[in-house]
């Protein structure tokens, strides 16, 4: 029987932080399913209260750009015919 993974997550502590603006924490999240990238901030309230704050969004997809021919005018469009 094969492991399902559906409405499951995990997050782990993020070891090297560039900025105070990157998580504490990264992790996936799947619901139903899908796949999504799930991100955390330790944080303590006005009142002292410890708590997390998250987001979640679609993974990141990276894209490969595809170059586009250079299109050549047509003799008849170099010419004005005024």
């Amino acid at each position: 029987m094969e492991y399902d993974n559906s409405n499951r997550g995990m997050l782990m502590r993020t070891r090297d932080k560039l900025s105070e603006k990157h998580p504490d924490y990264f992790g996936t999240l799947n619901v139903n399913g899908v796949e999504f990238e799930l991100s955390g901030w330790s944080k303590v309230s006005a009142k002292g209260n410890k708590y997390m704050s998250l987001t979640i969004k679609e993974p990141f997809k990276k894209t490969t750009k595809v170059a586009t021919p250079a299109v050549e005018p047509f003799e008849d469009d170099l010419e004005v015919p005024f």
